[in-house]
Formats: structure tokens, sequence, C-alpha cells
């Protein structure tokens, strides 16, 4: 078959293959126990820094982030200013901890010319507040043709009502030159097949039901946010008509898939593809 880029409802996966744009993106190193290395600390009046050995989702550390004032506005974390091309593709994801009602992350992009004055804003992607592990969230946006300049922010967000103290805390941040996951209009399932999920969040194991309008040769994949093969799930003929399939919740290597965001994707010969959302929640 094929190699797959899928389209899901707003979105297009395909692999990353390039080396990561930021310094210390795992946190590894730093200055102090309230800055990490390479990174800008925003504004300490309404978030606090602080360096995290539990929970990490990579050793040595994490990024404890702890709101300082209430509900909404105020948002505050740590950034970095990455060089860029103009007119190019970029993906930025991260991996937060959100088992906090009071808060939740979010990452962003914001691109700069030359003369570092702002252009225009990536638009912000943010924790599933239902997700109480580590989640990955990815951006991808396509830079400004005057761009020179990526701003990466990785933030704590209040709700409304919320009070201070809210917690976030963030891990294993890449900011990549290429397509992860690309926002387009188009179609989230082709005619003439079904694809779903139950049950849909799932604690790992789950059905997929899938309807076929011809017979022959499928791949059934488990894709990640940042296009990732994950799973297979089929491979081989399938008559025309429904059919129901067992996933065991493991990926391609054995383990237990860890809690997120994923895709179910039903690709043919022909290049047709059927994609379904899919929440792992242990």
């Amino acid at each position: 078959m094929k190699p797959v880029t899928v389209l899901v409802g707003l979105v297009v996966l395909a692999g990353i293959c390039s080396a990561n744009l930021l310094q210390n993106g795992d946190f590894s190193t730093w200055d102090n126990p309230n800055q990490p290395a390479g990174w800008d600390v925003e504004d300490t009046s309404e978030a606090s820094i602080d360096r995290s050995s539990d929970p990490v989702r990579s050793a040595p550390f994490a990024v404890k982030i702890t709101r300082l004032v209430a509900g909404t506005g105020s948002n505050s974390g740590v950034r970095q200013y990455v060089p860029v091309s103009g007119d190019q593709p970029y993906t930025l994801s991260a991996w937060y901890y959100d088992d906090d009602i009071n808060a939740g992350g979010g990452i962003g992009i914001s691109w700069y010319d030359a003369d570092t004055s702002y252009i225009s804003h990536s638009g912000t992607v943010y924790t599933d507040s239902a997700i109480h592990s580590w989640q990955q969230l990815v951006k991808a946006d396509t830079s400004p043709a005057n761009a020179a300049f990526g701003k990466v922010t990785l933030r704590i967000y209040g709700f409304t009502g919320s009070p201070p103290g809210g917690i976030v805390y963030v891990d294993d941040a890449e900011f990549v030159d290429g397509v992860g996951i690309e926002e387009l209009p188009g179609p989230a399932v082709r005619p003439g097949s079904m694809l779903a999920v139950e049950p849909n969040p799932s604690p790992g194991p789950a059905t997929i039901s899938l309807q076929l309008a011809r017979a022959g040769n499928v791949c059934l994949d488990v894709y990640d946010m940042t296009g990732s093969l994950r799973a297979n799930v089929h491979k081989g003929g399938l008559d025309a008509g429904r059919h129901e399939l067992r996933w065991t919740g493991r990926g391609i290597e054995g383990g237990v898939l860890p809690s997120g965001l994923y895709f179910a994707v039903l690709s043919d010969t022909a290049g047709n593809l059927s994609v379904c959302k899919l929440v792992v929640r242990h």
C-alpha cells in the first residue's frame, strides 16, 4: 500500500523526521530550580516555574507551572524564540500532565520578523481536562513569508471562576521543521464507508467497527497526533459489509499505549481513507 496521509476532520497527519529546534526541550538542564536552561520565564506574578522530579515524563525533570491569578486571562509559563524560515511548515508538540480542575495547559506559536516585530499567532491547543495522565499537545502552522523567529509558548490557563493555585506539568517539548498536524478543510470520512470505536473514550482495548461498500484488501491502523504509526489492527482482505475488529490497546512494540488522542485509520489499495478519533484514557 502507499504511504498514508490521513485527512481527519480538520487535520492531516504525516510523519515527522526533523531534528528538534528547541534548546533543552526535555528540560533536563536547569540554571536554577526556577529557570530551565535555554527558556525564558514569563511573568512570575502570574505563574511560578519550578523544577519537578515527580511527575516527569522523561527523567530527570519536568516543568511545574503554578497559576497565581484567578479566572481567565493573565496566562504565563515558559517561552523560547527560535530562528525560522519564511513560508515553511513547523510543528510544535509538548507533553502535559493536567490533573487539576482549576487550570489547564496550552501551547502555541507566535511569528516575528527580523526586527522582532509581531506578525501573527498560530492559535492555541489546550489540554483535555478529562485526561488525568500525560497527554501530548500538537500544533502545526506555516510561518508567514516575512517570519524570522517563532516564539514557542508553553503556558497554564485558568477557567472562569477558578481560584489561584492551579498546577500543570510540561515535559518533552519539540519544535520541528515539517508538518505533523496541519489544519485543512475536508471531510473526515469518505462516502460508502463507516468507521466507529466502542467504547470511546477507551481504557485501552476497544472494538473498531467498519462498513465496506465493496470487498478488498484493507489496513486498519492506529496513529498518534504526530502522524506516527502506533498499532496495526488488521491487514488483509475483507468482504463487503459490516465488520467488528478487536484492538488490544497495545502498540506495534507490544506495550500498552499511553492515555491520549489517537486516530483509527482504515485505508485500501486505492488510497481511500476513513478516519475516526480514538481517545485512550487509563
